[in-house]
């Protein structure tokens, strides 16, 4: 059977490689190789691949044949490499061979690689050997010499009469005798008892020889020491005994360990048997319980001879890998520690702690092991665990201080609460949360209570680490022991600070209730009289209206009257409709450029007679700025803000002058209305803005209306951006102020005079009113009739589209919003898509802006509230009835 070789070749050129391997084969009829070219995969081929021979080239890209030869020497000296190369002067050639290659082949001779293989390979088996007989001379070598030096037996020669005739040196080291003094002397000299030599040749006599007989010695100045003795008995050429050759090896060290490993391992089995632990020695390999005490009999319920027979595996209800893996680690570290789940006989599982150590007394060591029941400990231990975890994950703050008040616990509630570190408080007085709200005696009851060995609870108000105050509710309990004494306090602290702050909320918000029962009792009483009233004076003088025998004058007056009851009753339900669209937050605001005048000098036409039906002066001021300053916000709210304003200056002033206007401020635009009226007292002047509130609000108030005015001019302010404010004194008259921010200012612009138009009116023109509500349509047709317009009816909005597809006469429509089927907004705009320049007027009994804006949106070109004014409905009318 051939030798199979392996052959490492180092080549980048494969036509090269292929033919070394192919010159290499000619020579080598088994052989295993490997090819690579850089010196990573050079070194892991060295490493795993373990070649007999490697052949180089001497030149590679990023390595070469040199470097290979120092890898492969400093891996292996006797490996042998042969090096390949282009081309080889003889400089070359020489620092291969000093760098240790066993042979080089020029490539253009490759044919003489097959020779150089042969070569090689004989070349390191002459070297293996020789290395194998060097190594095996000396370990020769150093063993006898080690025997040598460092033998410590005592070698000897002794006669059959029993004289010394040989003995070694190291009997000096053994029983202080001199090795010249001994020679030619009695044996027995040495032995301790003289009748332990004729046994012992006894014994050499009748079997030849003796290993580790056992005897007492003793040395030259009479001490005890054992000895070992091997012997043989030597015969001479004719068979008779001639001498005996022995050797003594010093065993007292031996003996006295072994009587003190006696001693030892009675103590041990006394401890072991005796323990009131379980116990168990265990076969570390096999996991057999090789013994086992009476105590682990009693636990367990087994007897010990029954235990004997099992594996720890039948006790253990872990895994066998997890009983094996502590195993194993009790070998390698000594000892162990563990907890497991036992069985006992009668099927309970107990939870156990194992304490492991082991037992190295022959070459399968043992372990042993106690094991300890902590079942209840466990279960103790869980409550514990339990119980701190409640603690400290309690969102109520839990602080344990000593008698002294010193902290020497808190949870995580208290640092979370307070602001301060467990750190910060551990050893402090719990003074340190001390706001200064209590007084000093507080404290002394708190102490007195609490070291008397009672509860104390109560509120405490204490202080943050950052300053800020809070508020707890404190319960302190006092721990005492057996002995009664108090050992720790134990607090129980609740932040109640936004419990407080609701109980306040609520006592306010109790307040304000009760405030506002009986404000609303009140103002119903006044919706009451504010709706009754006016209707009283509408319906009773309609009826004596109409009766056959009145006047001329009482005609006049009783007309006036309804017109006046008419209009105080639609100003209430204007102004309910305006809070409670101010209250729900869907009053909008629709922002345009306007002059400042314009609003003013309309609401002076509008008041001016009304203060002068009073006897009342009014007055309008306005600085001294160009006539046309304009504001970008809503004139309609601005108007409707203004106008309640003097509503209540004329309402609460029986003699004397209404003043109203605006004036400019540094950072503002400040409208105001004053009045020489009844005047505020002071602890009312907070509450005027307030929903339905009059200075006075009782059933004998000597002043009519719903007392939304100035909550509604309130609210109207807030929505432009404004604020508003009273400066009055009782008796002394009042003064509201409305301050916009002068950022509505639009800007000044040259006042424009438009060109004036001549009203050009159509030939009895047309007029569609559409309106469902049959009174209303009666009102407006009449008003319509009477000043010559020619009248058509749509009673939805869908006939009122259909009526403008088929009548091209029709010159206005006047469009009321709510109507059945279609509603006016609408018809508006599909009116508009049929014929975009008849002029529209919407009719609402709605009075807010959203609807008159929502109806310009729709294409409508004016608006009109209802109940709808004749002289305003028919300027209206005209101006939009105008052809340029």
């Amino acid at each position: 059977m051939s030798i199979k070789y392996k052959i490492l070749f180092v080549e980048d050129i494969p036509t090269d490689a292929e033919l070394a391997i192919y010159e290499t084969g000619k020579v080598l009829k088994s052989f295993e190789y490997r090819l690579v070219d850089n010196k990573k995969d050079f070194l892991e081929q060295l490493n795993n691949f373990c070649p007999d021979l490697i052949i180089s080239d001497y030149q590679l890209p990023s390595f070469d044949g040199m470097a290979a030869l120092k890898l492969s020497i400093e891996k292996d000296p006797i490996l042998p490499v042969i090096i390949l190369t282009g081309s080889m002067n003889e400089d070359t050639a020489v620092e291969c061979m000093k760098a240790g290659a066993t042979d080089y082949v020029i490539k253009e001779h490759i044919k003489r690689l097959g020779q150089a293989v042969i070569h090689a390979l004989d070349e390191k088996e002459v070297r293996t050997r020789k290395k194998l007989a060097e190594e095996a001379l000396v370990k020769s070598e150093e063993k006898y010499r080690t025997i040598f030096e460092n033998v410590q037996d005592v070698f000897y020669q002794v006669s059959m009469e029993g004289k010394i005739l040989e003995i070694s040196p190291s009997i000096r080291y053994f029983i202080d005798f001199n090795r010249e003094k001994l020679i030619g002397e009695p044996v027995s000299n040495i032995y301790y008892n003289y009748e332990d030599r004729i046994a012992l040749l006894d014994a050499i006599t009748k079997n030849g020889e003796v290993r580790d007989y056992e005897l007492p010695l003793k040395t030259a100045s009479g001490l005890l020491r054992y000895g070992s003795i091997n012997a043989r008995l030597v015969l001479n050429a004719n068979g008779k005994p001639d001498h005996i050759d022995g050797s003594i090896r010093d065993i007292t060290q031996r003996i006295k360990v072994e009587n003190d490993l006696r001693q030892s391992e009675e103590k041990f089995r006394n401890l072991f048997e005796n323990n009131a632990a379980a116990n168990f020695i265990i076969d570390r390999t096999s996991l057999q319980i090789i013994d086992a005490n009476l105590a682990a009999s009693e636990y367990y319920g087994w007897s010990i001879e029954e235990l004997k027979q099992m594996k720890v595996g039948d006790i253990n209800t872990s895994d066998i890998s997890v009983i094996k893996s502590a195993i194993e680690s009790v070998s390698k570290m000594s000892i162990g520690h563990f907890e497991f789940k036992h069985r006992l006989k009668n099927g309970n599982i107990r939870d156990v702690e194992v304490f492991s150590s082991r037992i190295s007394n022959s070459e399968n060591d043992s372990i042993h092991t106690i094991v300890h029941d902590i079942t209840d400990k466990k279960k103790t231990d869980e409550r514990i665990r339990l119980l701190s975890k409640t603690i400290e994950q309690s969102p109520v703050v839990v602080l344990i201080a000593d008698p002294n008040g010193t902290i020497e616990y808190v949870n995580s509630t208290f640092t979370r609460i307070s602001g301060y570190s467990y750190d910060e408080v551990i050893g402090k007085n719990p003074r340190i949360l001390n706001s200064g709200y209590h007084s000093t005696a507080f404290f002394e009851d708190l102490w007195k209570t609490v070291l008397s060995g009672k509860e104390w609870t109560g509120e405490i108000q204490n202080k943050k680490k950052n300053g800020e105050i809070y508020w707890e509710n404190v319960s302190i309990s006092p721990l005492v022991d057996e002995a009664g004494n108090i050992t720790h306090l134990v607090g129980i602290k609740e932040d109640i600070s936004e419990k407080r702050r609701m109980l306040e909320d609520l006592l306010i918000a109790k307040d304000k209730a009760e405030t506002s029962d009986k404000l609303k009792t009140a103002f119903i009483n006044n919706i009451s009289h504010e709706v009754r009233t006016p209707l009283n004076g509408i319906i009773g003088f309609s009826e004596m209206l109409v009766s056959p025998d009145i006047t001329s004058e009482n005609k006049a007056l009783f007309s006036d009257i309804i017109k006046k009851s008419s209009r105080r009753l639609l100003n209430t339900i204007t102004s309910y409709m305006d809070i409670s669209m101010i209250v729900s937050d869907n009053m909008e605001v629709h922002t345009k450029r306007f002059p400042i005048n314009q609003i003013l000098d309309d609401l002076f036409k509008e008041y001016v007679q009304i203060a002068n039906d009073k006897g009342l002066n009014i007055k309008l001021t306005r600085p001294d700025i160009p006539a046309n300053l304009q504001l970008e916000t809503d004139p309609d709210l601005l108007h409707k803000t203004l106008g309640h304003l003097l509503d209540n200056a004329i309402k609460f002033t029986v003699e004397g002058d209404i003043e109203f206007g605006f004036r400019k401020t540094l950072s503002s635009i400040e409208f105001f209305v004053q009045d020489t009226g009844i005047g505020i007292d002071k602890e009312k002047a907070d509450v005027i803005f307030e929903n339905f509130m009059q200075a006075d609000i009782s059933l004998t108030r000597g002043y009519e209306g719903s007392g939304l005015g100035l909550s509604i001019a309130h609210g109207l302010a807030r929505l432009l951006g404004g604020t508003i404010s009273v400066e009055s004194e009782k008796g002394q008259g009042t003064t509201i102020l409305i301050q916009l921010p002068d950022s509505l200012i639009a800007k000044y612009s040259p006042q424009e005079t438009l060109p004036r138009i001549q009203p050009v009116y159509q030939t009895d023109p047309v007029i569609l009113v559409a309106e469902d509500d049959e009174f209303n349509y009666k009102f407006l047709e009449i008003i319509l009739k009477k000043a010559n317009f020619k009248v058509l009816r749509a009673e939805n909005g869908v006939e009122a589209i259909e009526n403008c597809r088929t009548h091209a006469e029709i010159c206005l429509v006047l469009m009321d919003i709510k109507m059945p089927i279609m509603g006016g907004i609408e018809a508006t705009k599909e009116i508009k898509a049929l014929n975009p320049n008849l002029p529209v007027i919407a009719l609402t009994a709605y009075v807010s802006t959203q609807d008159e804006y929502e109806a310009l949106l729709s294409g409508c070109d004016e608006f009109i509230s209802k109940p709808v004014n004749r002289v305003k409905l028919l300027e209206l009318m005209n101006k939009l009835l105008v052809r340029s």
